[in-house]
Order: structure tokens, then sequence, then C-alpha cells
């Protein structure tokens, strides 16, 4: 059992949440509230690993109002825990040792329910993908174009599109995610695993990309057949992709000169929020 772990063990919760990393950071959290133990950036990332954990507990069928119950569980235990007592501290010392760790890590990757978010902490020109998901024949996520870190996607096609879109479920009027193989009952729509979470017919939220990159398709594309192209995306596009549960989909549809959908990438929101909280937390060790 680890430090933290032991450190929980004694607190007062169902036997269904030893050692479960909600349960744990909930109570670190609620431990830092009260005596304030963790700096600016450890609680950060403490919070991006709790983030992490409720998004596994929603993709794993646990409501989002027995979540809410949980955690308010939890904290009333972490509340009987007096600030500089050995419970507090050895809690303080894990999480900053975890700290440590992530901060030197160059690289993850965040595994999602078909799909994966790669992570590169040391991107640049000649390796430009800082976040990145990627299909056969297309890549999506944030890169380095120039100076800057861009939302971008990059493929290859025999007929390379004029403009893209990137569209999602309108949290505004779709609250909540719609599976539209009901349950396994339906195919997903066209054959494609990731549109079973996909966006709602008629409750979408679309981004147009900016246009077209204007650097090298080729360098953020895919090794293979077809013509390279790449189009940047508002920074927006990418966060509302991230503020989705890790199960839905996003589509990216391609468009001729003339506005034809010529075709679709289908990308997994997946541990996005995660990967993109990483990605911009401190210098890794390697860099330095």
């Amino acid at each position: 059992m680890s430090s933290l772990a032991a450190a929980f063990a004694a607190l007062t919760l169902a036997a269904s949440a030893q050692g479960d990393p909600f349960a744990m950071r909930v109570g670190a959290a609620a431990l830092d509230d009260a005596c304030g133990g963790l700096s600016a950036g450890e609680r950060a990332a403490l919070e991006s690993g709790l983030a992490q954990s409720r998004r596994e507990h929603l993709r794993r069928g646990v409501g989002g109002s027995d979540l809410i119950g949980w955690e308010a569980r939890v904290r009333d235990d972490a509340a009987a825990i007096p600030c500089g007592s050995e419970q507090a501290e050895a809690v303080f010392a894990t999480i900053r040792t975890a700290y440590r760790a992530w901060l030197a890590q160059p690289g993850a990757d965040y595994p999602g329910p078909r799909r994966s978010w790669t992570v590169d902490r040391l991107a640049g020109e000649d390796r430009p993908w800082s976040v990145r998901q990627e299909t056969t024949d297309a890549r999506f996520g944030l890169a380095m174009t120039g100076n800057q870190a861009t939302a971008l996607l990059a493929g290859r096609s025999d007929t390379p599109p004029a403009s893209a879109a990137l569209v999602i479920r309108d949290t505004a009027r779709a609250p909540r995610p719609v599976d539209a193989t009901a349950g396994g009952l339906l195919p997903p729509p066209g054959g494609e695993p990731l549109a079973a979470w996909g966006p709602p017919s008629g409750r979408e939220a679309r981004w147009w990309a900016n246009g077209s990159h204007p650097g090298s398709a080729s360098a953020y594309a895919p090794e293979g057949e077809g013509r390279a192209y790449a189009f940047a995306f508002p920074a927006t596009a990418l966060e509302a992709l991230a503020e989705l549960e890790p199960r839905e989909a996003a589509r990216i549809d391609l468009h001729a000169r003339d506005g034809t959908r010529i075709g679709s990438v289908w990308m997994e929101a997946g541990l996005l929020r995660s990967a993109l909280d990483f990605a911009s937390a401190g210098e890794p060790a390697a860099s330095r």
C-alpha cells in the first residue's frame, strides 16, 4: 500500500473506496483547504488528477450525483484529521513526491476507452506535436507552429479538403452525452465505433478551422500515401473537446471548395483535459 493510501486507511470510507485515486485526491484537496500544505503547482496537479479520476468514474457509469455524495463524505472524513498531524503530513509528503516525479516526465500517454492522447513536453521544430491523438491518416491536437502552440488537424488524402469543422456535443442543448446505440442494441452510425457517443444530431456545436496552416503540412501529417493537409482551429475548440466526458467523440468534417462534405475524421475526447494540463506544467527535468 502506498504511503498516501496508508494515510487515508484510518478514514471512515466505505470499503469500496479504500485506495481509490478519486477518494484519496478528494481527501488531499480537503486537507489542503483546511491546512494549506501544498504549493500552487502541487495543488494544480492534484486538481488535474482529481478531474481525471472523476471522468474515469463517469466513464465507468458512476452517476454524477453519486460522485457528489461520495466527495462530500470523503471531505467530512478528511476534516477530522488535525493539521500538523502525522497523517496530514504523510499525505502532503506523498503529494509533493508525486508532483516532482510528474514534473520530471518528458512525456506520457493518456489512454481513453478506444484511443490515447500522447504528450511530448519536449516538442519543438523536429517533433512539433505537443499533444496529439492519431488515426491511420490524421492527427489532431496541439502542435508547435513557429513559436506558438496551435490547435491543429493534419492528415493525408487523395483529395485534400479545402476547409474543416470540428463538431461536438452542444453542452447547452444536450447537458448529457447521448448513446446512439441505445446501450449496444443498435450499430454505431456509419459503422464508426466512436460515433456511438458522437455529437447528437440537432444538438451540435461547430468550430470552423481558421484556415489552412501556412507551413508545411507534411511536417505534421502522418507518413503515408496521399497529399498532406493541415488546418488550424481556435484554441477554444480544443478546450471545448477537453470538457467532454472521456467516452465522447468529436467529428471533424472535411469539406471541398463548394462546401460539400467529402469525409470525416473521428477523435475521442478521452483524457484530453489531463493531457493538456500535463503539457502546460513546468519544464520537464530532461530539458533543463
